[in-house]
């Protein structure tokens, strides 16, 4: 049987809503629905660029939905295009569209609003996004994004609908507020950093001076991810290794992906956690969280962060 999704579609918002059904593949079920009579919606309407992603801020009823599609026997695109024709067939417009390599990759999955793990899983290599609007883009009515990604053998699909109540304020140079909103707190519990907001930095790595290999020592963040991992077995993380600016672009790809692998390693050995649940990325100085001109800057930016990414 083929899936509908209700999405109200509203005119002025002062007479009754009617619904807008999209059809979805017939394997699709709804994972989780939260609606907001009034709450406020950041829609990315660019890629991410200089540390910020362009954005519509919509007040008004905000419904966020997802859904997980299992059976990996549709890619991502196959999953999107089907979903932006509908849209459009319902006059809304797409204003904006891009896949993981052209939005900005791990910068643009975590600089935007996503539901939390075990509801929704973004694959950073392996995504696409829309924002589609009713009306016109300086002031619409309606906003529609649509986030689709693929985690081991099941697609899921997110749907932001937000209604706006009075008209919308466009922020053509991004939104600051979203990207603290995005950002983890600097310490905490480590498995609610990563199911809440997807990624977290392991602090307390330490590796031998001018080398790739992780010293020795017992490092707590290990240990909780380890356990993290080990209580969830179906999850997959990557680990993320980033450098400062200093030197050659491939050299700090190089390194950074080697103590990522270091860290791997590390896990498997002590902690018996499977390889099939690891990956090892480096990131070179690409992904800056401060910056790269003072000495704390530099520190902050030489890091290695494990990123939920999937279920296995």
């Amino acid at each position: 049987m083929i899936r509908a999704l209700a999405i109200i579609v509203c005119g002025a918002c002062a007479p009754p809503a009617k619904a807008l059904d999209l059809t979805l593949p017939p394997n699709a079920r709804q994972t989780v629905e939260r609606v907001s009579a009034l709450d406020t919606y950041q829609a990315p309407v660019g890629v991410y660029e200089d540390g910020k992603v362009p954005s519509l801020e919509v007040e008004g009823r905000i419904d966020r939905r997802v859904w997980r599609i299992d059976g990996k026997t549709l890619t991502s695109l196959q999953i999107m295009d089907p979903l932006q024709d509908q849209l459009e067939a319902a006059n809304f417009t797409t204003v904006f569209r891009c896949d993981a390599e052209t939005c900005g990759g791990f910068d643009f999955r975590f600089a935007v609003e996503v539901m939390p793990t075990p509801n929704m899983f973004v694959d950073v290599r392996d995504y696409r996004f829309l924002t589609a609007v009713n009306g016109t883009l300086e002031n619409p009515e309606e906003v529609i994004t649509l986030m689709v990604s693929q985690s081991g053998t099941s697609g899921y699909i997110q749907v932001i609908q937000a209604v706006a109540r009075s008209g919308l304020r466009h922020t053509p140079t991004g939104s600051d507020d979203l990207a603290r909103r995005a950002e983890p707190p600097a310490q905490g519990d480590l498995a609610t950093q990563l199911t809440d907001f997807g990624h977290v930095v392991l602090p307390d790595l330490k590796f031998e001076t001018g080398s790739s290999q992780l010293s020795a020592g017992d490092y707590p963040s290990l240990a909780a991810l380890a356990q993290f991992l080990a209580e969830n077995e179906g999850l997959k993380i990557a680990l993320v290794g980033h450098t400062d600016s200093e030197g050659d672009l491939g050299v700090n790809i190089a390194l950074s992906k080697q103590r990522a692998e270091s860290v791997m390693d590390r896990l498997i050995r002590d902690f018996a956690i499977p390889a099939a649940q690891l990956d090892a990325e480096g990131m070179g100085y690409l992904a800056p969280i401060a910056s790269n001109l003072t000495p704390d800057g530099r520190e902050l930016n030489r890091r290695v962060e494990a990123i939920l990414i999937s279920a296995r």
